[in-house]
């Protein structure tokens, strides 16, 4: 199962916080706003620097505060 079908549903779940980061080797920009409407709050592909994956981390701890 791709991370995309599954996001999607458990993203739509009530009282779901669950924040999700994809990592992934796919860089076309089409997966990404795909990834991003199923519920990804960060979408990084492969490889990745320091830098971007803090981001998403704060963004994904951010999330779950709110």
């Amino acid at each position: 199962m791709s991370g995309r079908r599954f996001a999607k549903p458990t993203c739509l779940l009530k009282g779901t916080a669950l924040p999700f980061i994809f990592f992934t080797a796919f860089p076309d920009e089409r997966i990404r706003a795909q990834a991003l409407r199923a519920g990804a709050i960060c979408y990084l592909t492969k490889p990745f620097d320091g830098d971007s994956l803090v981001q998403g981390l704060r963004a994904a701890l951010k999330k779950q505060d709110s």
